[in-house]
């Protein structure tokens, strides 16, 4: 079952529910900051909040500061069998060779900046069509998000999943020499 991400609302409504409302009230910018680095992901979320009442003596907002640095958020976001980098792991283990490569050379870019399909092409040296059904694919396991801005659909990383193409961004073949030989 696929759940979208969820509100600011929704998603102190999820802590507070696991970590007790009494917390979440009684910090509500913390939880919000939470909230905001989970990227509103049910998963992340749930893993906060799990953390919240297996540490109770934690503030909201030692959590929130534990999540503030970029390169240890995503081994925050871990508690037992829940597990965000290892969830995408597996989405990402489901790419084909050539989506899992497109996948970290587009991490590259600016993880707040959507890009369409032709922008893609060009930075992986490919036809756009190629392009276009490798985003797709990608976008099919909940790594891309398809935006529709006006008559074109753009792609963009979600920020937890940026994190993690940009640490594949050392595995695999390098941006010159793509899966299959070739750019077309």
């Amino acid at each position: 079952m696929r759940l979208d991400p969820l509100d600011a609302a929704e998603g102190r409504l999820l802590l507070a529910a696991l970590a007790g409302p009494g917390r979440v009230a009684a910090e509500p910018d913390a939880a919000d900051r939470i909230v905001a680095r989970c990227d509103g992901l049910p998963l992340a979320l749930r893993i906060c909040a799990a953390r919240l009442a297996a540490y109770p003596q934690w503030r909201l907002a030692h959590l929130a500061d534990r999540l503030a640095p970029a390169e240890r958020r995503l081994g925050e976001l871990s508690l037992g069998s829940l597990d965000v980098r290892a969830t995408l792991s597996r989405c990402h283990a489901r790419l084909a060779p050539t989506a899992r490569y497109a996948f970290r050379v587009l991490a590259y870019r600016d993880g707040d900046s959507a890009f369409t399909a032709r922008q893609a092409a060009v930075e992986l040296r490919w036809p756009e069509g190629r392009a276009e059904d490798v985003l797709e694919s990608i976008s099919e396991v909940r790594l891309l998000d398809i935006i529709a801005d006006g008559d074109q659909l753009r792609y963009r990383y979600r920020p937890l999943v940026w994190l993690f193409a940009r640490e594949q961004r050392g595995r695999g073949p390098g941006p010159q020499s793509p899966p299959g030989g070739g750019t077309g």
